[in-house]
């Protein structure tokens, strides 16, 4: 075994060692299922839309479109004529009563009611569904009038239609938007905080113990040395980041029912649901591995400058908590509220690139794959030149006295 494996080796079973960085790797896998419960226990629909500007387009002629329409006004759902889609720009959610409304139910063939809301963000996205319970409401009073008993499920399909960036995504695709949003979000939270723990517990442990000196007095380069560090870093970030994926699948598989429900029939599709969370997943793995290599860099080079290993755990977490903190504000932000700069911020592209995927623009992944990538490179290269043996055993710079 090689001496660069041997340290790696060492590193990773340090790191494993500490009871703090396994709990920051088991975290996720707790923390995903719990929020996805709690969103899926609040997120049934209910006909409670007060404060909501909804508008009602009513084109069938005949009498129950009419009665469904009149009894939506009286909800405080107001009456409007032309595209849905252009009216959004007025109200948060639409109601498309279609020209064959009538006709469908009396032949017992059911209808659709089309509801289009704009996407405005991750907390906003299952308002719609109290709409869908006010429409329920109101279509099952209006039928037991007109028609009588009659089972609302077979006679009445509700389809879902989020505008995006001028894209209408059905609710599969807003389901597999939110999954990858998710995903991209933790991976950039959990991930680089456990990294940063573990980091500074590799190094802050050989600092505080003297043994980087025994180190760099063996037959090992300094470069050997940040590559060592590099290697096993980046699989303590694939244990983590596996912990990730499992508690997101478990998040997955408990929320979609909550979000989606029932058809999207005759909604327009970007793509199939399964194919679109896919690839948005792919988008977001790929600009990931950039931000890890960045976040191990910086790392080091604050653990490195770090005394002690006591020292070292509370300035390499916090300064990179204060580096990826920013993202989590802008996840929780609406499309319309980040400028062109929250772009360019790294740390948001895990989660920004499934609203340019979904939104139609796939080549932003490649925009935020280059930016990164150069950070990233940059870091590295800032890391060889200003940190090296002498430094870090005795804070001396090349060529300068004691600092």
């Amino acid at each position: 075994m090689g001496l660069t494996a041997i340290l790696v080796l060492k590193d990773v079973r340090e790191a494993l060692r500490d009871r703090r960085v396994l709990g920051s790797m088991l975290i996720p896998a707790v923390v995903l299922p719990i929020i996805a419960l709690g969103i899926s226990a609040g997120g049934g629909p209910s006909n409670n839309v007060e404060g909501a500007s909804i508008a009602v387009v009513n084109m069938d002629a005949g009498v129950l479109g009419s009665e469904v329409e009149r009894g939506l006004v009286r909800r405080g759902v107001d009456p409007a004529r032309g595209d849905p889609l252009r009216l959004l720009d007025g109200y948060s959610a639409v109601i498309y009563i279609p020209r064959n409304f009538t006709e469908g139910i009396i032949r017992g063939e059911g209808t659709a009611i089309r509801l289009y809301v704009k996407y405005q963000g991750v907390l906003a996205v299952g308002r719609y569904r109290n709409v869908e319970g006010l429409i329920r409401d109101v279509t099952a009073t209006v039928l037991s009038e007109r028609v009588g008993v009659i089972s609302l499920e077979e006679a009445l399909r509700i389809e879902v239609g989020v505008l995006l960036e001028g894209r209408v995504l059905g609710e599969g695709e807003i389901g597999a938007l939110i999954g990858a949003s998710a995903l991209g979000f933790f991976m950039v939270i959990f991930a680089s905080v456990a990294l940063s723990a573990s980091i500074a517990v590799a190094v802050g442990t050989e600092k505080e113990k003297r043994m980087l000196e025994l180190l760099l007095a063996a037959p090992v380069s300094f470069g050997r040395l940040i590559m060592a560090k590099t290697a096993s870093s980046i699989i303590l970030a694939a244990i983590q980041l596996g912990a990730i994926g499992a508690g997101f699948w478990i998040y997955i598989a408990t929320l979609l029912p909550a979000l989606t429900n029932g058809s999207t029939g005759g909604v327009p599709k970007v793509a199939d649901s399964l194919q679109g969370t896919v690839g948005a997943l792919v988008h977001v793995v790929v600009v990931t591995v950039p931000l890890v290599l960045l976040t191990v860099a910086i790392s080091l080079l604050v653990a490195l400058r770090a005394e002690d290993l006591r020292t070292a755990q509370m300035t390499v977490p916090n300064t990179v908590f204060l580096l990826v903190f920013p993202a989590f504000l802008l996840y929780f932000a609406p499309p319309e509220a980040l400028g062109n700069a929250a772009y360019l911020y790294p740390y948001a592209h895990p989660f920004l690139v499934p609203l340019k995927v979904f939104g139609g623009d796939p080549n932003f992944t490649a925009l935020a794959l280059a930016l990164d990538s150069v950070l990233a490179v940059l870091a590295f290269v800032g890391l060889g030149r200003y940190m090296n043996a002498e430094r870090i055993i005795i804070g001396v710079r090349r060529g300068r006295g004691r600092t």
